[in-house]
């Protein structure tokens, strides 16, 4: 980059040494107090260091700009330069009057709003980065990655309604009040035939229900100990392999007594079970009282 071709343009631009001196600078970061011969890391109170990496990465950063006689709040931006830094330069300082001025005329009330809002949007940019991260092989187990993405939904759906609400808008549709208050009401089927499991889980998710399909003793306790705090009912097949299937009943009823269970049977139902072939609309009769998803 030649000095002619930065010389006009609106914007500060300074071009920085290994050294942290400035080399190159044009008319606009002349009139912010940036020279030729100047240690651009002493005046933004950063190091060398600091100031490369925010080149290297092509990132931004808000710095104040000191020397004698001069104190102007400023973003610098920075960009790879050949051999050298290259650092675009704007002055904050008008904009951050006019938000005072905005602010005052606002009251204390809007301020804390706006403020709210603010910090649920950073956090939805960082939640966003998360969800990237999640999508990736973690080593995880099935259930455990897939709780991970759970949560990290709901995170996403509260950030955006608390941004929403503080912006004085309308956030999206919530679900049930049991959701509200921490996750909406689960179900697990736990079914020796991976197919059944899922067409029950399916036609009760249908119906409102979040419903989990599971096929051995492992993933089911895991699943549990993940989801102790939603999990409202949980389908357990009596004929898992190795007599799985009783040993999950009793492991449930002895854990997780909060938990309401239904054994699926091949013998006679009773008020503990279901008779298989499942009659799908007797077991929603059963599931009377279970909360669903708001609008089911």
């Amino acid at each position: 980059m030649q000095p002619g071709d930065i010389r006009n343009l609106p914007i500060g631009l300074a071009v920085m040494d290994a050294a942290g001196q400035v080399v190159q600078s044009n008319a606009a970061a002349e009139a912010l107090g940036l020279a030729p011969g100047d240690s651009l890391p002493a005046l933004f109170g950063q190091s060398a260091g600091q100031l490369m990496l925010l080149c290297r990465q092509e990132l931004a950063t808000l710095a104040q700009l000191k020397r004698p006689g001069l104190d102007k709040p400023c973003r610098i931006s920075g960009f790879p330069a050949g051999a050298h830094y290259g650092f675009w330069v704007e002055d904050l300082s008008t904009v951050q009057a006019l938000t005072r001025q905005a602010q005052a005329q606002q009251g204390p009330e809007r301020q804390s709003r706006r403020l709210i809002a603010q910090h649920a949007a950073t956090g939805l940019g960082l939640a966003e980065l998360l969800g990237v991260i999640l999508d990736e092989d973690l080593g995880l187990s099935e259930v455990r990655q897939a709780a991970l993405r759970g949560y990290h939904a709901d995170l996403m759906q509260a950030l955006g309604a608390i941004q929403a609400l503080a912006d004085g808008g309308v956030p999206p549709a919530r679900g049930s009040a049991q959701e509200a208050s921490g996750g909406a009401c689960r179900v697990l089927v736990a079914d020796a035939d991976s197919s059944l499991a899922a067409l029950l889980a399916e036609l009760l998710d249908s119906r409102g229900y979040k419903a989990t399909p599971l096929t051995d003793f492992d993933a089911a306790t895991e699943f549990c100990a993940l989801h102790r705090h939603q999990l409202g009912l949980a389908l357990i097949d009596e004929s898992l392999a190795s007599n799985e299937g009783l040993r999950l009943l009793e492991w449930m009823q002895a854990q997780h007594p909060q938990i309401r269970l239904l054994a699926l049977t091949q013998g006679a139902a009773n008020e503990a079970s279901v008779q298989k072939p499942v009659d799908f609309d007797q077991l929603l009769a059963r599931l009377q009282g279970l909360p669903k998803a708001s609008g089911s």
